[in-house]
């Protein structure tokens, strides 16, 4: 079975085959990096980089000019979104770096850091840093 660049591309960033993803990335100017695993939640390349903790391809893709760095997944999850719940903060920091992220409630219904906070993760960052403060108490920063 042949597989087209976009899936090599995201089979390497998922498993951290960083020179393979640059080189790929690089080299090979029609890849669509925009491109979504239908078998995998529809998560792009930046999806993935920013959930396993990639930073170099994160810094990469971000430097893209055809990159959607606002992207949603099939649940609504942006990449930045997603690197919040991962609990990954370099790739988070070069995500809120980018003038092009929007910050907006990921789901429609709360913001990317309530969204960690009610799942009871603590979250730390260049932003804030806070900790969940038990299910009828509000988040408080520390």
């Amino acid at each position: 079975m042949n597989e087209s660049v976009e899936e090599r591309f995201s089979f390497a960033v998922r498993y951290g085959r960083v020179e393979e993803a640059l080189c790929l990335l690089k080299d090979l100017l029609d890849l669509d990096v925009n491109w979504a695993n239908e078998n995998y939640f529809r998560y792009t390349a930046l999806h993935i980089a920013s959930r396993e903790g990639r930073y170099h391809i994160v810094k990469a893709l971000l430097a893209h000019p055809q990159i959607n760095v606002n992207v949603k997944d099939r649940h609504g999850y942006t990449p930045c979104a997603l690197s919040c719940l991962q609990m990954k903060e370099s790739e988070l920091t070069l995500l809120l770096k980018d003038p092009r992220v929007q910050v907006s409630p990921p789901n429609d219904q709360c913001t990317t850091l309530w969204l960690a906070l009610l799942e009871k993760k603590p979250f730390h960052c260049g932003v804030a840093h806070c900790k969940w403060q038990g299910s009828r108490g509000s988040p408080q920063p520390d």
